[in-house]
């Protein structure tokens, strides 16, 4: 952003951002409620069950990527008025990249109506679609109002993959960027080398997948294989295990025992204390995952790991030798430190964002008993992780978003910076 001094002369000054609540982090916490029926059955530091860290990763790797000295947080329940200085303060209004293309989302929560209420340039940064693996990616007619309400106003968004950027396409939307995650620049590094694996310490990033049995088999069967193989193995927790997550703070002393709180008025909440062992939450967590090997149920118990620091989660993927999984921004927290990753794909979300990578990926249907760390290269993504930094600049510079990467070269062409126009016509 430009002013123009008292003397003639052009000077620059960082931009003023807005954001929705809890959308842009700089300390690696989330939205803290204000009232009682807000904090009611929420753990005293990490929110309401389930907890899921995945989007603070991407929250505060898009904090760490822009530069601003401020930004005006903004509810979507907040009145016109509040919007109003929005528009008068404020340059760009940034919105956090989740997997919100997906049918109904801008239907049901980021509606038309809303968004219209901002009238300065909006920019989303790395959404990603959200599919069943298979399945064709399709969006409601609300969906398609509010997105091209969003690019209409900007020069461009990012989304993390070519699928997307496709999807947007054929609706006539064509000023996609296609970046990859912000979680996999989290180190703002412009090139990472990745080291070699090894068995010693091998985690695995679990998702629950209990409602979908099929999933559920190919996860445990992959699990029992690579402990096999591990001097060590250990269950990296994200988000959605409740049953885990709980034994974990029990275990681990993250927290005293369950609360279960009644509102006695806004400001005031009785909290009766409910009692839990860790004896009986370890009895939880063997039944609730009866389906598997007894030795991964041990793994749980004694091996697992689960932290709202990011922090935390950064220092404890450093200890493992290798990384197999199935969580996106937990595989991209360990990879974007140079830890060797595998991701076992399991829905379009994550098969879209590995092909843009170029990483190592398993079928999660197919475990294999002989499988050996030599037959994976990561060599290919080393070379897309520097296209992707580039885009990045790229993205972030046609939109006038001051930020922290560092431009090593100025490169000759921009393949990750895909025009979906120009992408299908080829």
């Amino acid at each position: 952003m430009k002013l123009t001094s008292n003397d003639g002369l052009s000077v620059r000054r960082l931009p003023r951002l807005a954001s929705f609540s809890s959308h842009m982090l700089l300390d690696g916490h989330g939205k803290v409620a204000s009232t009682s029926q807000e904090r009611r059955d929420m753990h005293p530091y990490f929110g309401t069950w389930p907890y899921n860290v995945g989007d603070q990763f991407v929250g505060l790797a898009i904090a760490r990527l822009l530069n601003f000295e401020e930004f005006f947080s903004i509810d979507h329940g907040a009145s016109q008025r509040d919007f109003d200085l929005i528009n008068s303060e404020c340059d760009i209004f940034v919105i956090r990249g989740s997997n919100f293309i997906y049918p109904g989302f801008f239907a049901t929560k980021m509606t038309i109506n809303l968004l219209r209420k901002i009238k300065i340039p909006i920019v989303y940064i790395g959404a990603g679609i959200q599919y069943p693996l298979g399945e064709k990616p399709y969006l409601l007619r609300e969906d398609i109002d509010s997105l091209k309400y969003i690019h209409d106003s900007c020069v461009s968004c990012s989304v993390r993959g070519h699928r997307a950027a496709e999807l947007l396409n054929k609706w006539g939307i064509h000023n996609v960027r296609v970046t990859g995650c912000p979680t996999i620049v989290y180190g703002l590094k412009p090139s990472i080398q990745v080291q070699k694996p090894s068995w010693d310490h091998v985690g695995w990033t679990v998702t629950d997948m209990n409602t979908k049995p099929d999933l559920k088999r190919g996860q445990f069967a992959w699990m029992k294989q690579l402990q096999d193989k591990a001097g060590k193995f250990s269950v990296i927790v994200q988000g959605g295990e409740v049953v885990l997550q709980e034994y974990i703070f029990a275990r681990d002393g993250i927290a005293t025992d369950r609360r279960a709180d009644t509102a006695i008025s806004p400001t005031l909440l009785k909290c009766r204390r409910e009692v839990k062992s860790v004896e009986k939450l370890a009895k939880s967590v063997a039944y609730y995952y009866r389906d598997t090997a007894p030795q991964v149920v041990q793994a749980m118990l004694d091996n697992s790991f689960f932290s709202n620091s990011i922090s935390e989660y950064r220092r404890f993927l450093r200890t493992l030798s290798v990384i197999f999984g199935t969580r996106l921004h937990g595989n991209l927290m360990g990879l974007s430190q140079g830890k060797p990753t595998v991701f076992a794909f399991h829905d379009e979300r994550l098969k879209d964002m590995c092909e843009l990578m170029k990483v190592p990926t398993v079928n999660l249907m197919d475990a294999q008993d002989n499988i050996e760390l030599d037959q994976f290269d990561w060599a290919p993504f080393e070379g897309a992780y520097q296209e992707i930094y580039a885009g990045f600049i790229s993205f972030l510079d046609e939109n006038d978003l001051a930020h922290n990467l560092t431009k090593v070269s100025e490169p000759t062409a921009e393949p990750s910076i895909i025009n979906a126009t120009a992408m299908n016509s080829n």
